[in-house]
């Protein structure tokens, strides 16, 4: 659990900045990806698998893998951090009307 200490003002900017490190965090978590010919096993980040739908292995096979279901979850990930976001300004904008 994150404590914030300060003003409501400082408050927002450590949670936009959490916000922020936790999109960062997720895009450069390693994943194994593994050759389908040769067994190879190949570290990527999250970030780049991401990106890409297949995997070209030193041994010259080229590898396509599904990325459907990771799609999904990053995009399910990325809507959860959305409505962080969110809620931040919301609370921000409500700080700003009462003071």
């Amino acid at each position: 659990m994150v404590f914030f200490r300060g003003d409501f003002r400082t408050t927002v900017s450590q949670a936009q900045g959490l916000r922020a490190a936790m999109s960062g965090f997720l895009d450069s978590q390693t994943i194994d990806l593994q050759c389908a010919t040769c067994g190879r096993r190949v570290n990527v980040t999250v970030g780049w698998a991401n990106a890409h739908r297949q995997l070209a292995c030193t041994c010259g096979a080229v590898t396509m893998f599904k990325t459907d279901l990771f799609r999904r979850g990053m995009a399910r990930t990325n809507a959860e951090l959305k409505k962080i976001d969110n809620a931040i300004a919301f609370a921000d904008k409500r700080r700003r009307r009462t003071v």
